[in-house]
Order: structure tokens, then sequence, then C-alpha cells
């Protein structure tokens, strides 16, 4: 998407990769508070979202925390540049580095 120019699509396909990792390490982690706190309300907020990625470790929530600001801005707001996309993945390249070798 990004290389198409497509820096909306691109920033919430990242985004959506982010999240579903975010779901996986809760279960994988077993954070049974999030966990509970999403069964309960049947789906995944935002909260429960930040709340899971807080409890992984810190490189982690700034890969989550980049990821909710693509989301936001890149997608919604529609209101990222390509370089500016560019950027936020270098620091997904080297989060998912840095978390990969501590699961």
């Amino acid at each position: 998407m990004l290389e198409k120019g497509d820096t909306v699509q691109a920033s919430e396909k990242y985004y959506k990769a982010a999240e579903e990792a975010v779901k996986l390490l809760a279960k994988t982690l077993k954070l049974t508070s999030v966990l509970n706190k999403a069964e309960q309300r049947k789906t995944w907020s935002t909260t429960i979202l930040f709340e899971a990625a807080s409890e992984v470790e810190p490189p982690f929530y700034t890969l989550w925390k980049d990821a909710w600001y693509l989301h936001i801005y890149g997608f919604h707001e529609m209101k990222l540049e390509s370089e500016e996309v560019k950027r936020f993945l270098k620091g997904f390249t080297k989060s998912k580095t840095t978390c990969k070798s501590s699961i």
C-alpha cells in the first residue's frame, strides 16, 4: 500500500496488524485481567488494548502506541504523508525485533 502512495490504507493495515498482535500476546501470555475484561465486554475496547500492551513490555507498548497514532492520524484524519508513515514503520521493525527476542 505504502509503495503505491496510499498512506491511509497503509496506516490502517499496520494498525490492524498491531491490534491483532496485542490480542495474540494477551492470550499467549495469559493476561487474565485483560482477557476477562474483553470477555465481559464481548469486545476489545481501546482501553483494554492499551492495558494489554502496557502489560507486555515497554518496546511493545511503544509499538502499540505508534500503531494507534497511525490509526487516528493516518487513517481517520488522513493527515500523514508517506515519509511520516515510513518513520513509524522503522520503529515497528525495531520494536518487533526487541519483542520477538523477549518472548
